[in-house]
Parts: structure tokens; C-alpha cells; sequence
């Protein structure tokens, strides 16, 4: 029988003109990710997408601090998110991975839940969707628009 835990979670990040974000996205990371029982692993796979501000830079520094734990992809140029989403999945080293964004929309809480609902690969797929949103009413509409 499958272990319901991976031995190894892999967390990819797709990184564009995000700077500001990534000291907040990690902190909020590696607490969540700590709390995994001590017999499992994880690391974040960021990946720069061709940022022209100080984001690869920024993750050169997490790296150096934990680099256990952060892996660092630079793509030459910007793809695109899915491009990098791919080269993140490429470089990720885990049992199972989870996608999130650089910018904390997406909850490093919900990271355990879906761990436990991916069940040791009984279920391929996980996809955590926002039940409603707190934006305004402009932004809701452009979205809708998207």
C-alpha cells in the first residue's frame, strides 16, 4: 500500500517582476512546509521568467540562505507562465508537486490539504479553487471579462 504522504513535496513557483513578494512568499512557505512530519522533505523550485527586476537576484540570496530547501531556475528570457510552470515541473525533485503563485493569492495552508488529498498518487490531480473572491468590483468583472 502507497504511503498517503510523499516522502518529498515539491512546491514550483513561477517568478515575473515579483521582487517585493518573495521574501513574504517564502517566510509564509517555510513555515507551513516546516510543520510536515520530520520524516518527509520539501523544496520550493522557483522559476524566473525573465524578471527585469530584482527577483533572480533576490532568489539567488534565499537559495544561499536555505539551500536545502530553494531551487533556483533562470529561464534566458521571459516564456510566459506556463513555459515556466513546465521548466519548474522539469527541475522538481518531488513525489508530488504543487503550483502556486509568487504573490501569497494562493494559501500556503491549503498546501497540507491537498497533500493529503493527493493520497500517494491515488488521485493524479488536486486543483484548490477560491470559493469567492475579495476584490473590487472592477477587478471582478475584468476577470470575468479574462
Amino acid at each position: 500500500m502507497s504511503d498517503p504522504i510523499p516522502k518529498r513535496v515539491s512546491i514550483v513557483i513561477p517568478v515575473y517582476y515579483n521582487e517585493g513578494n518573495l521574501e513574504p512568499t517564502w517566510t509564509a512557505l517555510s513555515q507551513t512546509l516546516a510543520k510536515l512530519p520530520a520524516d518527509r522533505d520539501w523544496e520550493v523550485v522557483f522559476v524566473d521568467d525573465g524578471s527585469g527586476d530584482g527577483s533572480y537576484a533576490k532568489l539567488v540570496e534565499l537559495h544561499r540562505r536555505d539551500s536545502e530547501h530553494v531551487r533556483v531556475v533562470k529561464l534566458t528570457r521571459n516564456f510566459g507562465q506556463v513555459p515556466a510552470i513546465l521548466a519548474g515541473l522539469r527541475a522538481a525533485r518531488g513525489d508530488c508537486c504543487v503550483v502556486m503563485s509568487a504573490d501569497l493569492q494562493d494559501p500556503p495552508e491549503l498546501i497540507h490539504e491537498m497533500v493529503d488529498r493527493w493520497n500517494g498518487g491515488t488521485k493524479k490531480i488536486v486543483i484548490a479553487t477560491r470559493a469567492r473572491r475579495e476584490e473590487s468590483f472592477f477587478v471582478r468583472v475584468a476577470s470575468r471579462l479574462f
